[in-house]
């Protein structure tokens, strides 16, 4: 596990394009079997720690009602974590095996997810031929080849708000009128 923790982080600035040191978390070592690592930069994980700190402490000693709570961070995960674990859940409840994408502005994050496990993953930037990605998304869903199922939801921005989210993995069919 220490090789593996140390073969990402260095590995991190190249595969990710971020400079300088990173936050690095480790899915379960399996020998033989890939493993998903994230990484993040470490000056936004001190960042999101400080701006807890400060709010926190603006806050009196004395409790008085009604008042919130202090801020306590449970999790820092990538805004693509959610669709992930709805597909991993599927995948290990159904024994199956699906190829899925997810595009976003610019970008299209993308993998293979299989009895419950990632197999693999990946977020590439659409061309200037490919501003939606929809060439990028086909082009990962012949590689997939023996995927069971695709899922190619819509990442949605909803008007008037500044808020976007994926679709909710029960949404994809209605949203895009099919399961590819």
């Amino acid at each position: 596990m220490r090789e593996a923790r140390a073969l990402a982080t260095a590995m991190a600035p190249d595969a990710t394009g971020v400079d300088g040191d990173v936050r690095l978390w480790l899915d379960r070592w399996r020998v033989g079997e890939s493993t998903l690592a994230v990484a993040m930069p470490t000056r936004v994980w001190e960042g999101v720690h400080d701006i807890v700190k400060a709010r926190n402490a603006l806050r009196t000693t004395a409790p008085r009602k009604g008042r919130a709570p202090a801020i306590e961070i449970a999790s820092v995960r990538p805004w693509w974590n959610l669709p992930l674990d709805a597909l991993l859940a599927e995948t290990r409840r159904d024994a199956s095996r699906i190829g899925w994408s997810l595009s976003h502005g610019d970008s299209v994050s993308h993998g293979v997810v299989d009895r419950g496990g990632v197999v693999e993953i990946g977020i590439d930037r659409a061309g200037p031929r490919d501003p939606t990605g929809s060439l990028l998304r086909r082009r990962l869903q012949v590689n997939w080849g023996v995927a069971a199922a695709a899922r190619h939801p819509a990442f949605e921005r909803y008007p008037g708000s500044a808020e976007a989210r994926p679709l909710p993995i029960g949404a994809w069919r209605e949203a895009t009128g099919s399961d590819a």
